[in-house]
């Protein structure tokens, strides 16, 4: 469990509890980068003013973003403890970036070290989220106003892009791969708002790419944060298919304007489609890049002194996805195939709710056709294969974040040596819902899971629909959160492709620490709770997933669910501590009851 500051209401949190003995260390305390680690990118969520309300307030305009919880994390996935069987995965959170150092963040790239044994991350500022404004405080309690539509003298709010020096809405943050340490890498020239959509690295050039919303630019830049040039595609990429140039059109995001609406990404200040990018990456030289219009994939030479080549190519129309959101993300696997991630639509929340249209955005695969087809406009076969995303029947939950990474064993969830880019990687909101779902005891249903979705990169539609064969991580610990939408970004993986081993025989999976050991950042005490509020919270207790044996005990999970089932919203702090009993007498010589016992639910397996 970690610091929880949110606003419960009749919501679920979910809590995982680890048990073991006689260990003597926790992997899971390890906070640098190491491989088949994930970062991933999502909003930080939001936190009430510690303040009286006014008498008819609306509680909305009390709420400002959460500095203090992450917009991005290092998440380890080399040990489940159990196979994918569609499971709510244990993935221990290794390092937190808070929006107090970064602002909001959706793209993320890693470079390869740069000569240092581990790689760094960089983070792309993002618009993604929603764009929160505020004005002075004309209350007189001593906090700047929310506002919904622009006005003189309105700022961006705190933790929107980041503080100074650098944070603006053009800012890509480097983040030490190693320490942890955050600092700003580089940033878009003049963008107002829109700011950053992809983030790329070229391990061949030692090179960044970035694509930029507001003019529709995609900017090269140095291993060292400099901006060397830019690619415009609506100028030099379109006449290439013989389509007319298109210049930008000059708006801008202006947050004094009153036309500015934080709910209408219409006046955001976003470029034409047909000249934005998005997604982009690397493949055989040549730098793939998603247009918003059609969608199109596009790719362009880079020369070996690292300029752009003069040779932008058409590759296809994406014309089949279910929905008109822009491609975020694409990469390519082994095989040369090319994998799409769709974002749904953008929205503006002044509830902080959905930031992109739900069940219209998904992942799909294009194979090159062999031989090439003449007849065909493209070189890739016109039929894309579909991945099942999320639970729910439509199976189209993606956000828009896809990675690779290493295959895990069927049986015990650990990595395997040697099998590089074997697991589809997705994020995703609502991947898992109550409707498919097991009841708790209580009789309340199981959580909403807005995060990953991990499967065998193999398994396209209708082979795992529904996805059932996939691991499933949440980002923040909240849940009972239906209503939320868009709220996870991009994903990368740290996976060199050697044939290294990854997980020591014995080790403490992560997420599992030994009695008396805090995880990093447990707060050590809170204060109790403050404030009028009419509420009553109730606790429930059951176990998730099998025991194992490990370290001559046993190591289990459990879930533990806090209800708010008074009138009030509830704010503040929870803390929850557990332990278990002591162990019987003469369960560790043979006979006796056993040290402790594990209580399945759902289809039961032992190891």
């Amino acid at each position: 469990s970690h610091t929880l500051f949110r606003r419960l209401g009749l919501s679920l949190v979910l809590f995982t509890l680890a048990f073991a003995n006689s260990v003597p260390s926790a992997r899971a305390q390890d906070t640098g980068l190491t491989r088949g680690d994930a970062v991933v990118t999502g909003f930080s969520g939001i936190k009430p003013l510690d303040i009286p309300l006014p008498a008819g307030a609306d509680p909305l305009d009390y709420f400002f973003i959460d500095l203090q919880e992450p917009s991005a994390q290092i998440l380890s996935l080399s040990a489940f403890g159990f196979g994918p069987h569609g499971q709510l995965a244990p993935a221990a959170v290794k390092r937190q970036i808070p929006a107090s150092q970064v602002g909001q963040v959706f793209a993320v790239t890693l470079d390869d070290g740069l000569g240092q044994p581990v790689p760094n991350i960089y983070l792309g500022a993002t618009s993604a989220y929603g764009i929160q404004i505020v004005g002075p405080d004309t209350d007189g309690d001593g906090f700047p106003n929310r506002l919904k539509t622009g006005k003189p003298g309105a700022q961006f709010m705190a933790g929107q892009f980041g503080p100074a020096p650098g944070g603006n809405p053009g800012t890509i943050w480097r983040v030490d791969g190693a320490t942890g340490a955050v600092s700003a890498f580089a940033s878009l020239p003049g963008n107002s708002g829109p700011a950053v959509g992809d983030v790329v690295f070229d391990t061949r050039t030692k090179q960044f790419f970035a694509s930029d919303l507001d003019k529709g630019l995609i900017y090269r830049i140095s291993a060292d944060g400099n901006v060397l040039d830019s690619f415009d595609h609506g100028l030099n990429g379109r006449p290439a298919k013989g389509l007319a140039p298109l210049a930008d059109d000059g708006s801008v995001m202006d947050i004094t304007n009153p036309a500015f609406d934080s709910q209408n990404p219409a006046t955001w200040g976003y470029t034409q489609k047909d000249r934005m990018v998005w997604g982009m990456a690397m493949h055989d030289g040549r730098l793939y890049y998603a247009v918003a219009g059609g969608p199109q994939v596009w790719s362009i030479s880079i020369a070996n002194d690292g300029t752009f080549a003069n040779d932008a190519r058409w590759e296809l129309d994406a014309i089949k996805l279910p929905g008109q959101g822009p491609i975020t993300d694409m990469l390519f696997d082994n095989q040369g195939r090319m994998l799409l991630s769709q974002r749904g639509e953008p929205r503006g929340s002044y509830n902080y709710s959905v930031y992109a249209v739900p069940g219209k955005s998904s992942v799909v695969r294009y194979v090159r056709e062999t031989p090439d087809n003449p007849a065909t406009p493209s070189v890739w076969a016109p039929e894309a294969d579909e991945y099942a995303i999320g639970m729910r029947p439509e199976y189209r939950y993606a956000d828009g974040g896809i990675a690779l990474g290493y295959a895990h064993d069927p049986q015990t969830g650990a990595l395997v040596r040697g099998s590089c880019g074997t697991t589809l990687w997705s994020t995703g909101s609502r991947l898992r819902t109550s409707a498919n779902q097991d009841a708790l005891d209580d009789g309340s249903s199981d959580p909403d899971v807005h995060g990953l979705q991990g499967n065998d990169a193999s398994l396209v539609r209708p082979q795992n629909v529904p996805p059932a064969q996939s691991y499933f991580i949440d980002y923040d610990g909240l849940f009972g959160d239906a209503a939320k939408g868009g709220h996870m970004g991009d994903v990368a993986v740290y996976q060199p492709c050697d044939q290294q081993g990854f997980v020591v025989p014995g080790d403490l999976p992560p997420g599992f620490y030994p009695p008396g050991v805090r995880p990093p950042g447990f707060p050590p005490e809170y204060p109790p709770p403050h404030g009028h509020w009419h509420t009553n919270l109730r606790l429930h207790k059951r176990a998730v997933g099998p025991c194992f044996p490990w370290g001559g005990g046993w190591a289990c999970r459990y879930a533990v669910t806090i209800r708010n089932t008074g009138p009030s919203p509830y704010f503040g702090p929870l803390l929850v501590s557990d332990q278990l009993p002591a162990t019987p007498p003469g369960a560790l010589m043979g006979f006796g009851p056993p040290p402790w016992a594990c209580f399945m639910t759902g289809p039961s397996h032992y190891n």
